[in-house]
């Protein structure tokens, strides 16, 4: 079963079988959710659990099961079909982090340091040759 993928419908068996959207962008303006790319794994080291953040746009982090590492089961589309946000209400789980100033941040990665939680994110020039941030 796939850990993540944003406009993938499932089959009975957990098999990526269609876009659940016409489009990428489609699916992005119904479910607020930002691209599905990036994904980088970090642990609160309070309580042990690991959490998977990832994005482009709309950055979101979300808890991992720890015997499996795979999503929550939580996480699943409410049809059970596989992992993913049914509408843009659907924040339970999938945790916004960060917000791109005109919808552009992406690459997250979150260190734990001395007591805090530090995100990076790659701001608006990430494939800009000399120029990029």
């Amino acid at each position: 079963r796939p850990v993540y993928c944003s406009n993938v419908a499932y089959d009975e068996n957990g098999k990526p079988v269609a876009p659940r959207y016409a489009t990428e962008a489609a699916y992005v303006a119904a479910v607020d959710d930002g691209f599905a790319i990036d994904p980088a794994v970090y642990v609160d080291p309070s309580t042990g659990t690991s959490y998977m953040t990832w994005g482009s746009g709309v950055l979101h982090t979300v808890a991992l099961d720890p015997t499996t590492r795979h999503l929550v089961a939580a996480a699943d589309l409410a049809d059970g079909s596989g992992p993913g946000k049914d509408d843009m209400d659907d924040t339970n789980v999938y945790k916004v982090i960060s917000r791109g100033i005109n919808e552009f941040n992406e690459a997250p990665y979150v260190h734990f340091h001395e007591g805090y939680f530090y995100l990076w994110v790659n701001w608006f020039a990430c494939c800009a040759g000399r120029c990029s941030t």
